[in-house]
């Protein structure tokens, strides 16, 4: 930008001009034509906010939300939002409803967050229609209701929401809160898959390789499932490795497949490293009965890989497993594999879900993916200190479907007591463990 237009703006923001305090605002944050300077920006936010422009009171409140270029006050934050939500501006309506969803600087209120969300998606805010689509499949803050839920997917998603096409894609697929539509579901994970969504790459792998609402073809597949296990999808891993162990739509090729199930594995998905286990014991008896000069077949692996293998020898590779502790397990994996799924522009994982714009978590995607990997060793019976993560274990969506779970039923016999909060099913796992000795 040129230096007099920069001036200008500086001499109009002097002036009390909102609108160029704001666009000064955005520069200095941004290093858009000036030295980046985000004390500077929250300077300029703030002349412009207190003349009622809307788009700065957001803005403001999205560095005070985040702490950028000024203390960090979530309070403080909501009540920048709102004044922005008054005056219509569907983003600040979206910040308001996610603050009020998650209790960030408001006391948690998820009614009211639909009421935003609901405001925002209105004024076809993709986010928020995705969103409140997740509320209304699971009935936070709002009467449970699949089919509303599925027409604010097809909102978002038609507006190329990569996350909104999956969730679309999967109501189509299993048909809820809409007639069964396995073709439908293939269109949704292919535009996904397009945008990089590992997630969507690797259930339209699924699909082919299965046939479901597409010709089988096991070859399509695999180059889906590479897509997503390059990207550390850790079920693409797994799913590329028995591929190439079996030789479905790719020769057969059983040392490639056990550096995938070796990656997913080291992620503490529980198939591969029970498929890593029978591969390698298979390779190792065929080994001995030759006795020729085959190398052993830990060989394939790297020193450190071995070692790796044999660390924490206290987690059993392949344990049996109750039906509801597998269920718990499919439920942590499938939150990784949406989770993960969610990538910035440049096509890794966001650590917050929301954009800058869109606000953020208070558990970042590390947090959350720690906090499975070990919620995951625990009910395997490693003997893990859960208490560090039970406040990761509890917050978005990771809690939400813990809450289901719990709420089910199901928890119950995997800690033999009733429990009915994500806390105090925390605890009893820790009270079983601490009765338990490792499994050998």
């Amino acid at each position: 930008m040129p230096n007099d237009t920069i001036d200008t703006l500086i001499q109009k923001s002097k002036d009390g001009d909102a609108i160029a305090q704001n666009s000064l605002g955005v520069m200095l944050e941004n290093g858009l034509g000036v030295e980046k300077d985000e004390a500077a920006a929250v300077a300029q936010y703030r002349l412009a906010a207190a003349q009622g422009l809307a788009s700065a009171q957001n803005s403001l409140g999205v560095m005070l939300e985040n702490g950028l270029g000024v203390e960090k006050d979530e309070a403080a934050a909501v009540a920048q939002y709102r004044l922005a939500a008054a005056q219509g501006l569907a983003s600040a309506q979206n910040n308001l409803g996610f603050a009020l969803q998650w209790g960030i600087g408001v006391e948690k209120d998820e009614e009211a967050a639909v009421t935003q969300y609901r405001l925002a998606a209105a004024q076809g805010h993709a986010v928020a229609q995705n969103t409140l689509g997740d509320m209304l499949e699971m009935g936070l803050g709002v009467a449970k209701d699949k089919a509303a839920a599925v027409a604010q997917y097809r909102l978002a998603a038609a507006q190329g929401h990569a996350v909104a096409q999956v969730n679309l894609g999967f109501m189509l697929q299993w048909g809820l809160g809409v007639e069964k539509d396995e073709a439908g579901a293939i269109v949704q994970y292919r535009l996904a898959a397009a945008q990089g969504d590992a997630d969507a790459q690797n259930t339209l792998g699924d699909m082919l390789k299965m046939g479901l609402g597409v010709e089988k073809d096991e070859a399509a597949a695999i180059v889906q499932y590479r897509l997503a296990a390059d990207q550390g999808l850790a079920s693409a891993q797994n799913n590329l490795g028995f591929m190439l162990e079996k030789g479905l739509g790719v020769e057969k090729d059983e040392a490639a497949a056990i550096v995938q199930y070796r990656l997913a594995a080291a992620k503490w998905h529980t198939q591969a490293k029970a498929r890593l286990e029978t591969l390698l014991t298979k390779l190792e008896n065929q080994t001995l009965k030759q006795n020729s000069d085959v190398p052993v077949v830990n060989d394939l692996l790297t020193e450190t890989e071995n070692q790796t293998l044999k660390q924490n020898s206290d987690v059993p590779v392949v344990k049996a497993r109750s039906e509801p502790s597998e269920a718990l397990h499919t439920i942590l994996d499938n939150y990784l594999v949406k989770r993960k799924a969610v990538v910035g522009s440049s096509g890794t994982t966001k650590e917050y879900f929301h954009s800058r714009f869109f606000s953020s978590f208070q558990k970042s995607y590390t947090q959350k993916s720690e906090a499975v990997s070990a919620l995951k060793r625990a009910l395997d019976g490693e003997k893990v200190d859960l208490s560090e993560h039970l406040s990761t274990l509890r917050n978005g969506k990771l809690g939400n479907d813990i809450r289901e779970f719990i709420k089910s039923g199901k928890a119950n016999p995997i800690v033999g007591t009733e429990v009915k909060t994500v806390r105090a099913f925390v605890q009893a796992l820790q009270d079983r463990q601490a009765n338990e000795p490792n499994t050998p």
